[in-house]
């Protein structure tokens, strides 16, 4: 099931998940994340997508990105404390992140096993495996900054996604 699917001025962004139980209709949205001063985003936007998973059952997470090459567009792999992202950079200056909570942290915090796991730049793809009947919460955030004009600027897409991503 492709969950989220779009394309921005950066990237094609598809999360996509394979489950042998239900999967609760995909929710996209604007989000504000609160930010610290000095630190600004044009916007930010959270994909959310739940499972019902019984024990034993296993399911597959997908996130592709692919870089719109036309545009100047640089990516580059980040990770941070209980997540994973990548962040886009334009030859003009413009940043952008997506990110998502990374493998271990959705096994400990949902009661999953990680059975298989891709490392590196996306694509992401990671399987797991339910101990026991939960309801996994998968999200990704996205986060743009244009012509930002100071480092902490330029780092607000990456903090921005972190503080939208669900604990």
């Amino acid at each position: 099931m492709l969950a989220f699917q779009r394309t921005f001025r950066f990237a094609d962004v598809q999360l996509s998940v394979r489950s042998e139980g239900p999967v609760s209709t995909a929710l996209s949205e604007r989000c504000h994340p609160k930010l610290p001063q000095g630190m600004r985003i044009d916007w930010c936007t959270v994909a959310t997508v739940t499972l019902d998973c019984v024990a034993g059952a296993r399911f597959a997470v997908g996130l592709t990105l692919q870089p719109a090459a036309e545009a100047g567009w640089e990516m580059d792999q980040e990770t941070g404390e209980a997540f994973d992202g990548t962040s886009f950079c334009s030859s003009n200056g413009d940043v952008a992140f997506v990110a998502m909570r990374d493998p271990d942290w959705l096994a400990n915090r949902f009661a999953l096993r990680v059975v298989d796991a891709s490392q590196g730049i996306a694509p992401l793809t990671v399987t797991y495996e339910a101990a026991e009947a939960t309801s996994p919460i998968i999200q990704i955030a996205i986060a743009e900054t244009m012509r930002p004009s100071n480092e902490q600027e330029a780092l607000s897409p990456c903090f921005a996604t972190d503080v939208a991503l669900d604990f």
